[in-house]
């Protein structure tokens, strides 16, 4: 295949799999470090219902399954979403992370936060 065929089919790829709109935030992430189990945070920039980016500079590998806890809402409601994720793309800057498992409480109070 021409590299540049395949190069734009990756990023039409990339770009269908980010079908949710993804919101720029600054929330500290809780999350547990998948080898040494010790909890940590770092920052999300960006929210989806699908995912986070979290901003780090610790190693995560493409695969590696996460526990992330966040707050989130406003001064009508609010509380914390607790996620197991996907580490879906890792950068130099961070992780892009897949929720793949939420309780149905999480994911009502992210979809309220996202819909404000």
């Amino acid at each position: 295949m021409d590299p540049q065929l395949q190069r734009n089919s990756s990023m039409s790829n990339a770009q269908e799999r980010r079908q949710a709109q993804r919101r720029v935030v600054n929330l500290k992430v809780n999350h547990r470090d998948p080898r040494t189990k010790k909890l940590v945070f770092d920052f999300a920039k960006d929210l989806s219902e699908g995912g986070l980016f979290i901003f780090t500079k610790r190693q995560r590998v493409v695969g590696d399954s996460i526990e992330v806890e966040f707050e989130a809402g406003d001064g009508r409601r609010h509380g914390v979403v607790r996620a197991v994720c996907r580490v879906a793309r890792a950068t130099p800057d961070g992780v892009a992370a897949e929720f793949i498992n939420m309780d149905e409480d999480s994911a009502q109070l992210l979809n309220y936060f996202l819909s404000r």
